[in-house]
């Protein structure tokens, strides 16, 4: 069974663009700028709701996630997809932070979520009692725009449409007398949804 963490975080949030207002005018259809302010708003939005939905990271960002314990089999980083192991540091039952070396561990990024796992033999450090003594910090998302999947995007621009057209919200997961994310957008995500959190 893999651990999951007791928490987890994007820690700097990117500020980079993953659809341009320009692609998104010819997308609609659209020439004048005079709904530029309103259109980079529902961008930003289909792009939260993309990651929210699909609870990983589109734009390369570093991320951190604690754990309470050392993983008998395995651990899973969310957020998602992961690029890289920065650090990792475990308090022990002094509450002294000592960093780890990285060669002690291996990352399988292949999957999703990625999975870590301790090197054959690996003697593990004892670690004290509070609720978060391992910590990982690493990097989360695609390396640029250029390499986001198709898909993504294109569900991306659909939810930014839906909301320019429609000017009233989506509602991401069905609730009772709710409308719920059209199923177009939700095919374009769900085969990029980390199902683990």
């Amino acid at each position: 069974m893999y651990l999951r963490p007791t928490w987890f975080k994007v820690t700097t949030p990117s500020t980079g663009e993953v659809v341009s207002p320009d692609s998104m005018r010819q997308h609609l259809r659209v020439s004048v700028s005079a709904e530029a302010s309103i259109l980079a708003d529902y961008i930003r939005s289909a792009v939260n709701a993309c990651e929210q939905f699909t609870k990983t990271t589109l734009l390369s960002s570093p991320a951190e996630a604690a754990f309470p314990c050392w993983p008998t089999d395995g651990l899973v980083l969310p957020l998602g997809p992961v690029s890289a192991i920065t650090a990792v540091s475990f308090r022990d039952s002094d509450d002294v932070s000592t960093a780890l070396d990285l060669t002690k561990l291996i990352l399988n990024a292949n999957q999703n979520p990625a999975r870590v796992f301790p090197i054959p033999d690996y003697n593990r450090p004892s670690i004290g009692t509070r609720v978060d003594p391992i910590r990982f910090t690493y990097t989360v998302g695609y390396a640029s725009k250029e390499v986001i999947p198709a898909l993504l995007l294109q569900g991306i621009r659909w939810y930014a449409t839906w909301a320019f057209e429609n000017r009233h919200p989506i509602i991401l997961f069905a609730q009772a007398n709710s409308p719920e994310l059209p199923k177009a957008i939700r095919s374009c995500w769900q085969p990029y949804r980390d199902e683990w959190f």
